[in-house]
């Protein structure tokens, strides 16, 4: 009750109905909280709205303004408009950067194959011919050790085959020969296949390098290396054979198929012609007595180790310095006075195996032109894929198209 009294006395209202809907103001409160939320925070929200939309319409219609000048309304034809421009931005981006892909494979192969750089006035050059000429008298070091190997196992049953009732040396000497000009011919196929690989070798160098230009595509060595490194690698060994046989055959022919000053040898010399008188036109090294084929063929191991022949043939005081050590090369004192019929033939075949092996190392290569068909695989590889713009526009393409 004195509650209620307090109240009539501030709000002066005596009249308890009116006390009762009144006297707390409650009603009025609510009635502004309504008014509020129905009227005035809809005014409030509705002018933030227009403003946002206001914002939204004008920048969209700034958008449609320029986008409209680029492109049509109609959705397909802006789509068809939009991939022709990218078509001729991309061909104007493929173009510069086809001029520079192509001036940077001529550097790489400059460098690499030809390696026409400053290293190579310092004998520092790494290129792909000098590997392929080192590599070449690897194998061909190689090889001859194992063809030695091979003739000297056989050399025991082919002596005690001819010693009946006593050494027969012309016969000794012919039939081992004979044996090794066999094992000469798998020597010298031997030699053009590991070659064919050397030079495989180099070609998938520079086709992974130009693989690298065109972003990794598998493309390109499908493109380049005909139908498969196997048919590939055959090509190579068939074309080294025949460059390989053409000058190193008749070099075999005349020192090792016939025994030194016999009538088989003078045939084979005279058979073989101008064949023998090519090789001398490529021979490198410095020794005297084997810058003519067939002067050699004739003379033999007498211009190296006879000083009187190697005087009135060639001009030349003093024995020759052994070209491949063995241990079987003796003085010429120790070959007149005590070598038996036996170590005479071995000497006489080793000395012929070992100037082979000269002729092999320091006139082939250059008479078989070896350097020449190296460079002319390998540029081939770059000429294809320079006619090849067309379908690298493609891979290019799909690359774009990958991100």
């Amino acid at each position: 009750m004195r509650q209620r009294e307090l109240l009539k006395k501030l709000t002066g209202i005596t009249d308890e109905e009116t006390l009762n809907k009144k006297g707390t103001g409650i009603p009025e409160i609510k009635k502004k909280i309504f008014n509020y939320i129905n009227t005035e925070r809809v005014f409030i929200l509705k002018k933030r709205c227009e403003a946002s939309i206001n914002t939204i319409l004008s920048t969209s219609e700034e958008i449609y303004n320029l986008v409209s000048k680029r492109y049509p309304e109609n959705p397909e034809d802006a789509k068809r408009f939009e991939e022709e421009r990218r078509r001729v931005l991309f061909a104007e981006w493929w173009n510069h950067l086809w001029e520079k892909k192509k001036a940077d494979l001529q550097k790489f192969y400059d460098y690499a194959v030809l390696s026409r750089t400053l290293d190579n006035l310092t004998g520092n050059s790494t290129s792909s011919l000098d590997r392929f000429q080192e590599r070449y008298l690897q194998i061909v070091a190689s090889e001859i050790q194992k063809l030695k190997e091979e003739t000297f196992r056989k050399k025991d049953i082919i002596f005690a085959a001819n010693s009946y009732p006593e050494f027969d040396r012309m016969k000794a000497n012919f039939a081992w020969r004979e044996a090794l000009y066999g094992d000469v011919s798998k020597f010298l196929s031997a030699i053009a296949r590991q070659l064919a690989g050397e030079l495989q070798d180099e070609a998938l160098k520079l086709v992974e390098y130009m693989t690298s230009l065109l972003w990794g595509s598998n493309q390109v060595k499908a493109r380049l290396i005909e139908k498969s490194e196997e048919y590939f690698f055959s090509k190579l060994e068939n074309s080294l054979s025949v460059l390989f046989l053409r000058f190193a055959r008749p070099v075999a022919e005349v020192l090792i198929r016939a025994p030194l000053n016999s009538d088989a040898r003078e045939k084979i010399v005279k058979s073989l012609g101008v064949d023998i008188e090519i090789v001398d036109n490529y021979y490198i090294g410095d020794e005297p007595a084997f810058a003519v084929l067939k002067r050699y063929a004739k003379y033999g191991h007498k211009l190296l180790y006879y000083p009187e022949t190697r005087q009135q043939i060639l001009g030349v005081r003093g024995v020759a310095a052994p070209i491949i050590n063995s241990p079987r090369q003796v003085t010429i004192d120790v070959y007149n006075e005590f070598q038996s019929p036996q170590e005479d033939v071995i000497f006489e075949v080793e000395n012929d195996i070992n100037a082979f092996t000269e002729y092999l190392r320091a006139a082939i290569f250059q008479a078989a032109g070896f350097e020449s068909y190296c460079i002319q695989e390998l540029k081939g590889l770059i000429d294809s894929f320079r006619e090849k713009q067309g379908t690298w526009t493609g891979v290019a393409q799909n690359e774009v198209n990958k991100g």
